[in-house]
């Protein structure tokens, strides 16, 4: 049929920021996929604090009342610290081998 032949759809270019997949094409704005790297990399982030906060506030709570010393004496920055460096280095070698997957970087 030649009529049908040549149907054109309009299409988006997503350029949605933080979490959105940048430069997925899409039939519209709001079906833009996530990108799960950023999502899992914040979600994951975010996760580690919000532990981070509850057992600070433990910690606190077990202080006050005298229950828990062990729990009492931690302090949750020089755990928190080493945590998120490990993230970064970890975050580091996957951005390296997805450029060298890519053949954009000589490892």
């Amino acid at each position: 049929h030649p009529e049908s032949s040549f149907t054109f759809a309009e299409q988006h270019f997503c350029n949605r920021e933080p979490l959105w997949e940048y430069a997925a094409v899409a039939a519209t704005e709001s079906e833009c996929p996530f990108d799960l790297v950023k999502l899992g990399s914040f979600g994951l982030v975010g996760l580690t604090v919000g532990l981070a906060l509850l057992s600070s506030i433990l910690a606190r709570m077990a202080h006050k009342c005298g229950c828990c010393l062990r729990l009492a004496k931690v302090r949750v920055l020089d755990v928190l610290t080493p945590i998120m460096g490990l993230y970064t280095t970890a975050a580091d070698y996957v951005w390296l081998l997805y450029l060298q997957g890519n053949n954009a970087h000589p490892l």
